[in-house]
């Protein structure tokens, strides 16, 4: 990994910071967001406009809050182990709007008994909304698992058009994988 350095804004989501390197954007980070790297892993504070990779990202965030993007065409690089790495493409192909379950994701892997270290991946993605873990639930439809915290997960999976009743999607799954 190579010189890295960040940028901050202001979403409705709340403060965004966009991590970048040579290699591309690596990490999207919520203020408040358990388990987000300590400040002095994140490199130099850059304007944003100073930062061409972190400019692009929030420019697509915008548009994707403001439901007129679905996705995020952006340089990417994570560093994960290779499980981690095998988790997140799979959350990279989960269509917008559509849902899958830890154990759906088990399943794809191979082996239906490892969904939690699937959720021990997926709580480790260091792209949050950019690679969409959030579009991860739990097997009954609950909302389970977002380092950002519940409220912004059902925020984003209300912007792709989900609807949630007594805290559970609705209609329960669709399975998008």
């Amino acid at each position: 990994m190579s010189a890295v350095i960040h940028s901050r804004m202001s979403t409705e989501l709340g403060e965004i910071t966009y991590v970048v390197n040579r290699d591309g954007l690596i990490g999207t980070f919520l203020e408040g967001q358990a388990g987000a790297p300590a400040a002095e892993r994140l490199g130099v504070e850059v304007p944003l406009v100073a930062n061409p990779v972190a400019h692009a990202a929030h420019s697509q965030m915008i548009q994707y809050l403001a439901v007129t993007r679905a996705s995020f065409d952006l340089p990417l690089a994570t560093y994960g182990d290779p499980f981690q790495e095998t988790v997140w493409a799979m959350l990279r192909e989960i269509p917008y709007g559509d849902t899958v379950t830890y154990g759906r994701l088990a399943e794809r892997i191979g082996d239906r008994a490892a969904a939690q270290r699937v959720g021990r991946a997926v709580a480790r993605n260091p792209l949050l909304i950019v690679i969409p873990c959030h579009r991860v639930i739990g097997a009954t439809g609950e909302l389970v698992g977002f380092s950002a915290g519940l409220e912004r997960k059902e925020r984003l999976l209300t912007i792709e058009g989900r609807r949630f009743s007594n805290g559970r999607i609705f209609p329960k799954v669709r399975v998008a994988l």
